[in-house]
């Protein structure tokens, strides 16, 4: 992924609203974990829903399901 300014800001956003979704499951992320997650839902937001991407969110589905 190219690193420029939108992709900042989407990684921003992105990485708060994970923040937000595991703060109110209950998870507190090791920082790869919150990191991985974060890159998952910065894919999604930048590429849609490729077979690819949507292969990773459903990964971090069940990841998600685990904790």
């Amino acid at each position: 992924m190219i690193n420029n300014t939108s992709t900042q800001i989407v990684r921003q956003s992105q990485i708060k609203t994970v923040t937000e979704i595991l703060r109110d499951r209950g998870i507190q992320p090791t920082f790869l974990e919150l990191m991985t997650i974060t890159e998952v839902f910065t894919d999604y937001i930048t590429n849609g829903t490729t077979k690819e991407v949507m292969d990773r969110v459903r990964k971090a589905d069940e990841w998600l399901k685990t904790k």
